[in-house]
């Protein structure tokens, strides 16, 4: 007659026990094939439900750059100068960045601050790409906003907005930025 006593330090027995045979089971290959089956299908309905049930909102912002938030304005008849003589007849006033918001159609919406006294913008929309920069929109208008139909060769690029004009006190003005369209975004396609 032989007993046997069991210590609770004894690796045989207890949680620290049953984890060494769980990992060197052996279980026939239909067997984990079907467990693996049914985990992906069901991480599969999960993911694709989160993302039917999540909205799509109508714009996307866009990060954009300005090195100097200023919009400088010049009299209208003056001749172009060199270093600080050009300078000192500028006037310079603080100017809020382009807001820019990308759309689900592929849509970049550009918008602004009324600039004080400006009787018309000049909006230019320019791409750099190899190297080059490209113009892709010109616009005079006296609203504040404009937008610009993305192509499929836009996408990766550095981008920039020159924003110009002229007020009813006989200035001329002008300021720029830039921002990066990276990717196709989220254009709201399931």
């Amino acid at each position: 007659d032989t007993t046997r006593t069991v210590k609770s330090n004894d690796p045989g027995q207890g949680w620290p026990g049953v984890l060494p045979g769980w990992l060197t089971m052996k279980t026939p290959i239909w067997a984990s094939m079907g467990v693996t089956a049914v985990i992906t299908l069901a991480l599969t309905v999960f993911m694709l439900q989160r993302s039917i049930d999540s909205p799509v909102p109508d714009t996307i912002s866009i990060a954009s750059y300005q090195d100097n938030n200023v919009i400088r304005f010049l009299p209208r008849d003056q001749l172009p100068g060199i270093g600080f003589f050009n300078r000192s007849m500028q006037a310079v006033q603080p100017f809020e960045n382009m807001q820019i918001a990308f759309d689900k159609n592929q849509m970049l919406e550009f918008s602004w601050m009324p600039v004080k006294l400006a009787s018309a913008y000049q909006f230019n929309l320019f791409r750099f790409s190899g190297g080059e920069k490209k113009l892709l929109k010109t616009l005079t208008t006296e609203e504040t906003h404009s937008d610009y139909q993305l192509q499929a060769a836009d996408y990766n690029h550095r981008f920039e907005w020159v924003l110009s004009g002229h007020t009813t006190d006989d200035k001329t003005f002008i300021t720029s930025g830039g921002f990066v369209v990276q990717n196709q975004l989220n254009r709201g396609e399931r």
